[in-house]
């Protein structure tokens, strides 16, 4: 009687990374406007050099101010595509580039973590990822205050580092 062996193939699985890409200029000027171009580009050509990633699509805001997310219907639409489970990582050029209003980006930030959507910012290095926001934020508040504290004891203005955010209003913290 002859024997044969049934052995079973495993077969590698490689899930992409759902890749989505944030791209925002401030003006129409002619120089952000090729910046836009430039930033578009540059995230088409990333993902070609990245295997591990799908690009999902480039999510991309032109000639708006950063300071209030609701007004920036792509950056909406990104984070839509979040919540329906659509990406996995986000990548954007800087911090400024997703938000300069401290209080919406963090928001957001904690948001994505829920939706366990990463966030990566390239010119600063920083992958939500990787840290724990509280520490990290009170970590750089906490070294800006301190050197700010060193040029007010030698006579400089106190900076407005001094005050802590809260929902209602700007109010000292000593």
């Amino acid at each position: 009687m002859k024997i044969t062996e049934i052995t079973t193939v495993k077969q590698q699985i490689t899930t992409k990374i759902r890749l989505a890409a944030y791209c925002r200029v401030s003006s129409d000027s002619a120089d952000q406007l090729h910046s836009f171009a430039v930033q578009i580009r540059y995230y088409s050509e990333y993902t070609a050099k990245h295997p591990e990633y799908e690009l999902v699509d480039i999510y991309a805001d032109e000639g708006l101010t950063g300071t209030e997310m609701k007004k920036r219907d792509e950056l909406n639409r990104l984070i839509r595509d979040c919540k329906k489970g659509l990406i996995d990582r986000i990548i954007v050029k800087s911090v400024s580039r997703f938000a300069r209003n401290t209080e919406e980006l963090l928001v957001t930030l904690r948001m994505l973590t829920d939706l366990r959507v990463s966030v990566y910012f390239e010119e600063q290095g920083i992958d939500s990822s990787k840290l724990n926001f509280c520490e990290y934020f009170t970590r750089r508040l906490a070294a800006l205050c301190f050197r700010h504290i060193r040029k007010a004891s030698a006579g400089f203005r106190i900076p407005i580092c001094f005050y802590m955010l809260s929902f209602a209003s700007l109010r000292p913290i000593f």
